[in-house]
């Protein structure tokens, strides 16, 4: 369902935003149904090669995949290091569904490019 339903928000945002590196949905406890189709390449069997292209359906269950999505505030801001190296902010706020917190909306972007 999520890989039918969330491209068609998530893709937009990036298109929109050059300095976007990712925007995705997460569930309450970090998980990621649909990545951004740039993150959602074919699994190659390279552990490092497959971490940075295929970030698709993973638990991201470091401190602040798990804040991304279980805050309830309006916004939340973290910087943080990604698994794979990188220096990023995140942007999260919550995605309420029927009246329920479901999650949170994440947008990542470098330092560098805060646009």
């Amino acid at each position: 369902y999520t890989d039918q339903v969330l491209p068609a928000i998530q893709e937009p945002l990036l298109a929109r935003h050059e300095g976007l590196v990712f925007a995705i949905a997460c569930t309450q406890q970090g998980y990621v149904p649909t990545h951004n189709k740039v993150f959602s390449q074919p699994l190659t069997g390279d552990p490092q090669v497959d971490t940075v292209n295929n970030r698709t359906k993973r638990k991201f269950s470091d401190r602040t995949g798990i804040r991304c999505g279980s805050h309830q505030q309006p916004v939340l801001l973290q910087t943080y290091t990604r698994d794979t190296g990188e220096l990023m902010h995140d942007l999260s706020v919550p995605i309420m569904l029927k009246g329920r917190h479901w999650g949170g909306l994440r947008l990542g972007y470098k330092p560098e490019k805060p646009r």
